[in-house]
């Protein structure tokens, strides 16, 4: 069974490579030249996977900053936020003690 779904896949894919076949306009554009005296390949076209994975990774990589730099915006309008609530706290509890000494002031004369 295997090696005919080898077989059919290798017919299916020569069929494929001619210039008349309606799928060939599908497949990436064919390499100027070879660089490099390696074993021969069965066909003359090259492979684009690795640019779909490089721009995968770089979308990957935006919105992994994006994410964070919006999670820095956040946690410092929570820490301004903590701040400022803490300074009306200490002001509120300022004017308390100026009332309580100013009571014990009055109370004394």
């Amino acid at each position: 069974m295997q090696d005919l779904i080898e077989r059919s896949d290798s017919r299916l894919f020569s069929k494929v490579q001619s210039d008349s076949h309606c799928l060939n306009q599908l497949l990436p554009p064919s390499p100027a030249s070879q660089i490099y005296d390696l074993r021969p390949r069965g066909h003359t076209h090259s492979c684009v996977c690795s640019d779909k994975l490089q721009d995968l990774n770089n979308v990957l990589i935006y919105c992994a900053t994006v994410c964070f730099v919006y999670l820095l915006y956040v946690l410092s309008a929570v820490i301004d936020n903590y701040f400022l609530a803490l300074k009306g706290h200490i002001a509120y509890i300022s004017v308390r003690l100026r009332l309580i000494s100013l009571d014990r002031y009055v109370e004394i004369n």
